[in-house]
């Protein structure tokens, strides 16, 4: 028992010492917390800067241009805009902005569905409505309607978009991308 407490003291000591590490000419280092919500989740944000900056304003303004891009509950995001029109939809500016982000969010799908085979699609935004997990309200639903999924399934299949340069083209108007299964994580 004696012993339990002296490796448990011995272990707090050193922890306490070394969480207080001083910095080669006496400046301790001092950690910035920045916490915030984006895409419908929290963030938080632990960082180190002798300056004392804060880089929140940097941060929530990055995060914005990125839903600005792929969120799909942003009715102004390029996502939506692209999910709304009927066959062509010009991205405008592709090497910064909200267009940098969901051009490079459209490439990590299309590499994540070629690397799965199929299994993540990023055109399954109809169905994500069905189910009630998308930007349509809320529904009760009391039964499957096995009609409409199977109505909706002709809308569902990665190769009915395609990219040239900054022009994206649907094969069919009711194809819309969702890139929610990647996105957060980009």
């Amino acid at each position: 028992m004696q012993r339990t407490c002296f490796f448990f003291l011995l272990t707090t000591l050193l922890t306490a010492v070394g969480c207080n590490q001083e910095k080669p000419g006496g400046n301790a280092t001092s950690y910035i917390i920045l916490e915030g919500q984006t895409m419908g989740t929290y963030y938080g944000l632990n960082y180190a800067d002798s300056l004392g900056r804060n880089f929140q304003p940097a941060i929530d303004s990055l995060l914005e241009e990125i839903n600005l891009g792929v969120s799909t509950y942003i009715e102004s995001s390029l996502i939506s805009k692209f999910n709304q029109a009927t066959s062509t939809f010009i991205l405008e500016d592709t090497l910064s902005g909200p267009g940098r982000h969901f051009l490079e969010n459209f490439h990590v799908a299309k590499k994540v569905f070629h690397q799965s085979s199929g299994a993540f699609d990023p055109t399954v935004m109809p169905l994500v409505n069905y189910w009630g997990f998308g930007y349509t309200p809320k529904r009760q639903m009391m039964a499957v309607d096995t009609a409409t999924i199977d109505s909706l399934l002709h809308f569902v299949g990665f190769d009915k978009v395609t990219l040239s340069g900054k022009v994206l083209k649907k094969s069919l108007p009711g194809v819309q991308l969702d890139f929610g299964g990647c996105a957060k994580g980009y």
